[in-house]
């Protein structure tokens, strides 16, 4: 049986060896007040009955507002162009090292908002997975 935290482990030894960008990783949250770019890992849910198991991880990303001059003033507002980056970065890390033979994903959704209050966006990856063997 596979545990919420030994597949939290995988999807962030995954991430930090395999992502090619520089963002900070995180397993389920980041530091308080942490206003730099990062990817935090946490997985929720997950059956406990031996195999197959069904459930679910999350994977957020966080990127601070940028600064942009318009009319004279800099108005901070949200860098879709990083955050694609990174979320296309994550997205190929998964394609390539995150599905075998007994252990898939799905992608289920994604959603992205603004945290106006600490100058960031986020977006947030939901995973189904279908285990069909121990890795």
């Amino acid at each position: 049986m596979i545990t919420t935290e030994r597949l939290n482990i995988f999807l962030y030894d995954r991430l930090t060896d395999y992502l090619r960008i520089k963002v900070n990783c995180y397993e389920w949250e980041r530091p308080l007040n942490d206003t730099k770019e990062a990817v935090v890992i946490n997985t929720p849910y997950l059956t406990s009955n031996y195999l197959p198991q069904r459930g679910y991880s999350n994977i957020n990303i966080y990127v601070p507002f940028r600064l942009v001059r318009q009319g004279g003033k800099v108005i901070p507002m949200q860098d879709t162009a990083r955050l694609g980056e990174i979320a296309n970065s994550v997205m190929r890390v998964l394609e390539n090292h995150c599905s075998f033979e007994g252990f898939v994903y799905e992608v289920e959704a994604q959603a992205q908002g603004l945290l106006h209050d600490i100058k960031q966006s986020y977006l947030s990856i939901r995973i189904n997975w279908n285990i069909q063997k121990e890795f």
